[in-house]
């Protein structure tokens, strides 16, 4: 079938309101008026919604998606391709890392390396680890530190003015502001913002499409709880619309920042 995903069913969902509202414009009739209302209703439903909508969609029709040779199911969870007399079958999973490295001392930045050796070397399938970066504008950015940290800075205030109930609140955004007072001081002292996106991939193969599922799906939790682990990050599932921008990506990344943050967003 054709690509079928949230964003292909908004676009078709606001040309029908289009049509239907141009229809009731011509022929003064009350019905195609209420089918554009209507359509137009269910496209901002969907710009909103639509990467919980059509995967649910998908998944009570039993609606299977090809893609480059790749089968996607219902649950649109995992690709699989058949080759032969064996399946593959494909999943991803999200990385995030909250800690910045160029923040650490040597000794940390040398337990963190230690830690991604272990994390890599405790996955016992064949995994690959993707990273994305790019330039982030520095006059822009720098903007919207100060603007973060300005927030943080009036919200300090305000609960400082109301008495010492909020002590704890208040630790938590001195803290804040200087965590944005240290990153200017490194954008001040020349280093150059980057933004990062990280995803695992992870291939399992079998005689039976569930065979070859059924070990993709415990190889993308023991990468989950091995790489979690070690690394102190939120190592999460890939599902609908995310997992197959992590696919698209195996044969073409985004060429800039703009492009890399509508994929995302």
């Amino acid at each position: 079938m054709e690509e079928m995903n949230s964003r292909n069913v908004t676009r078709v969902s606001l040309l029908l309101g289009v049509l239907s509202l141009g229809a009731a414009l011509s022929f003064a009739n009350p019905i195609p008026l209420i089918l554009s209302s209507f359509f137009f209703f269910l496209t901002l439903l969907l710009w909103k919604y639509g990467y919980l909508i059509v995967p649910a969609v998908l998944g009570m029709t039993n609606i299977v998606e090809i893609r480059e040779g790749y089968e996607i199911p219902p649950s649109q969870d995992y690709l699989l391709k058949k080759k032969g007399s064996t399946y593959y079958a494909s999943m991803f999973v999200g990385v995030r890392i909250h800690e910045s490295v160029s923040e650490k001392s040597a000794a940390e930045k040398t337990l963190f390396m230690e830690s991604f050796e272990r994390a890599i070397s405790g996955v016992k399938s064949v995994t690959k680890f993707c990273v994305l970066a790019s330039n982030i504008p520095l006059s822009s950015f720098v903007d919207e530190i100060k603007e973060k940290r300005s927030l943080a800075e009036e919200k300090r205030a305000r609960l400082i003015s109301t008495g010492e109930g909020h002590k704890p609140e208040v630790t938590r955004l001195e803290r804040e502001i200087a965590m944005w007072n240290k990153q200017l001081e490194r954008l001040e002292g020349g280093e150059r913002p980057m933004e990062v996106i990280s995803y695992m991939m992870t291939t399992a193969s079998g005689a039976t499409r569930e065979e070859a599922v059924g070990k993709a799906r415990s190889q993308s939790k023991e990468i989950r709880s091995v790489v979690g682990n070690a690394l102190n990050a939120e190592v999460f599932p890939l599902t609908g619309d995310d997992m197959k921008k992590c696919f698209e990506w195996e044969f073409a990344i985004p060429t800039t920042r703009s492009e890399l943050l509508d994929s995302v967003y």
